[in-house]
C-alpha cells in the first residue's frame, strides 16, 4: 500500500495553511487600500458641500455688510442729518440714531459711529464708546483718501484689547466732498466666528479656519476647535508646507491630506473666500475618518483568523482521522494475517505426509511431525537450517 508518511503529510499540510494565511493577507491588504480610497473619497465630498456651505454663507454676510454701508452712506436723509453734526448743528440727533439703531439687531454690529474728516469722534451709538483707536484710524484715513469704503480686516484693537472688524464708509455732500466717515463696527464672536464654528454632522474633530497671509507667516482668524485664545494671535511660518492653512494661502485649492497645527493628519478642503484676502480650510482628522473602516477591518481579522483556525482544526481531524483508519487497517491486515498462518499451520501439521516449507534462501521455516520422523530432525533443530543439511542424514 503506497501511502504519504506522517511527516511529509504534516508539512504539506503547514504549507497549505501558510499559502491559505498568506492569501488572506494579500486580499485583506488590497481591501483596506481600496475602501480607505472609498471612504477618503466620501469624506471630501462632505467636506466639500459643508466647504461650499460656509463659504456662501460668509460671501452673503460681507455683501450684506456692504449693502448696508453703501445704503447708508448715501441715504440722502442721512447724510443731510450728518452734514448737520459737522457743521456744529446742536440736536438730539434722532433722525441719526433711528435709522441706524435697528442695524444692531440680530447682533449685526456691535457699534455704528461718525467721525469727522479728522477723526474725531461726533457720534455713536454705543454712549460708552468715546475714542477711536489707533488702528480705527488709519482705516478711516485709508476711506477718505480713496473716497470709497474700506473693510479693516479683523484686527486685535490695542485700546479695547478685542478684535474688531470695521467697515468704514465716506460720506459726501451734495458736491461729493467728502464731510464725515461713517463706522460699521462687528464684534465677531457675535455672529460671523459662531457661523465658521458651526459643523452640520456630528464630529469630534472637524472644523472650519479662516486664515490669511501676513508677511512671511499665516495668522489664523478666528478660533480653532482645539485651542483656546489662538483668534488672531495663532501664526504659522508660511515655510510649513506640510500644514493646510499654508498650502491655501499659497493658492492650492480642493482637496489636501497634511498635517494640522496640532500636528494631527487632516483631510481638507481648501478655497479662498471671494471679496477677501481669507482663506479657509474645511478639515476633519484622518483617524476620525477611518474610525469605522479601523473597526471593520478589526472585525475582519478576526473572522478570517478564525476561519484559518476553523481550517486547521478540520484538517487536523482530517488528518487523525485519516491516521486512525490507517492503523486499523493495518491492524485488520495483521490480524488476517495471523489467522491465515494459524490455518495453514492447521494444515501443515494434520497432513498426512512430511512437508518442509523453506524462505527463499533455502532455510527451513517449517517442519511437519512426519517430516521430523523421516528426517530425524525436530522442527526446532532444523528451523533456520538449510534443507540439504536435514535431507541429507537419511540418504
Amino acid at each position: 500500500m503506497n501511502s504519504m508518511s506522517p511527516k511529509d503529510y504534516r508539512f504539506q499540510l503547514g504549507v497549505l495553511v501558510i499559502a491559505i494565511s498568506l492569501l488572506a493577507m494579500v486580499v485583506g491588504v488590497y481591501y483596506y487600500r481600496h475602501e480607505k480610497r472609498v471612504v477618503i473619497s466620501e469624506a471630501y465630498k462632505d467636506l466639500d458641500a459643508i466647504a461650499n456651505l460656509k463659504q456662501n454663507q460668509i460671501v452673503q454676510w460681507q455683501r450684506e455688510r456692504l449693502s448696508e454701508a453703501v445704503f447708508f452712506s448715501t441715504n440722502e436723509s442721512l447724510v443731510k442729518d450728518i452734514n448737520r453734526m459737522t457743521s456744529g448743528a446742536k440736536g438730539n440727533y434722532m433722525s441719526v440714531r433711528k435709522p441706524l439703531q435697528h442695524l444692531l439687531s440680530d447682533n449685526r454690529y456691535e457699534n455704528i459711529f461718525i467721525s469727522d474728516t479728522a477723526g474725531n469722534l461726533i457720534f455713536s451709538l454705543d454712549s460708552t464708546f468715546t475714542v477711536a483707536d489707533s488702528v480705527t484710524l488709519q482705516f478711516a484715513f485709508d476711506a477718505l483718501n480713496r473716497r470709497a469704503i474700506v473693510l479693516s480686516d479683523f484686527y486685535l484693537c490695542p485700546y479695547h484689547n478685542e478684535i474688531h472688524f470695521d467697515i468704514v464708509a465716506p460720506v459726501k455732500n451734495g458736491q461729493n466732498h467728502v464731510i464725515a466717515l461713517l463706522f460699521f463696527r462687528v464684534n465677531p464672536n457675535d455672529y460671523l466666528y459662531p457661523l465658521i464654528k458651526t459643523w452640520p454632522t456630528p464630529s469630534t474633530t472637524a472644523e472650519t479656519i479662516i486664515v490669511r497671509a501676513d508677511a512671511d507667516s499665516v495668522t489664523f482668524v478666528n478660533e480653532v476647535r482645539h485651542w483656546e485664545g489662538t483668534a488672531l494671535k495663532l501664526r504659522r511660518p508660511i515655510t510649513e508646507h506640510s500644514l493646510p492653512a499654508v498650502q491655501a494661502v499659497l493658492g492650492k485649492t480642493g482637496m489636501f491630506i497634511g498635517v494640522d497645527y496640532r500636528g494631527e493628519t487632516v483631510i481638507c478642503d481648501l478655497r479662498n473666500i471671494p471679496g477677501s484676502n481669507w482663506f479657509m480650510t474645511t478639515e476633519i482628522d484622518l483617524d476620525e475618518v477611518l474610525a469605522n473602516l479601523h473597526s471593520k477591518v478589526a472585525v475582519t481579522i478576526v473572522l478570517l483568523v478564525f476561519i484559518v483556525l476553523f481550517f486547521v482544526v478540520i484538517l487536523a481531524l482530517i488528518y487523525s482521522s485519516r491516521q486512525r483508519n490507517l492503523y486499523k487497517q493495518m491492524l485488520d491486515s495483521k490480524q488476517r494475517l495471523h489467522l491465515s498462518q494459524e490455518e495453514y499451520k492447521a494444515i501443515l501439521y494434520s497432513i498426512g505426509d512430511g512437508v518442509i516449507t523453506t524462505n527463499k534462501l533455502g532455510l527451513i521455516v517449517q517442519m511437519n511431525p512426519v517430516a521430523e520422523l523421516l528426517t530425524g530432525w525436530t522442527e526446532a533443530e532444523a528451523k533456520g537450517l538449510n534443507l540439504s543439511t536435514v535431507s541429507s542424514v537419511n540418504n
